[in-house]
């Protein structure tokens, strides 16, 4: 996502996934105000100052060809696949 901190994520799911070393993490579904700036906020906290490492997902669009729900990761843009909660 490029642009303002106030810009909205116009996705209608968004999941923050967050853990602590390798680990997969746990997925919990993102319930906040739909802007970059509250997401950033939220990760913030999730990270407890380096202790553990977080990341928001925004669903986007429609399946890959391989059927596979398609994400974004909010604060770099880069297309990942989507996790199922």
């Amino acid at each position: 996502m490029s642009g303002s901190d106030l810009e909205c994520i116009d996705s209608k799911q968004i999941v923050i996934i967050s853990g602590e070393g390798t680990g997969p993490g746990t997925i919990e579904e993102y319930t906040g105000k739909r802007t970059v700036r509250a997401i950033k906020s939220r990760l913030t906290r999730e990270r407890c100052y380096g202790e553990r490492w977080a990341r928001a997902i925004a669903r986007h669009g429609e399946n890959d060809m391989f059927g596979q729900a398609v994400g974004v990761n909010v604060e770099t843009g880069e297309l990942i696949t989507f996790p199922q909660a």
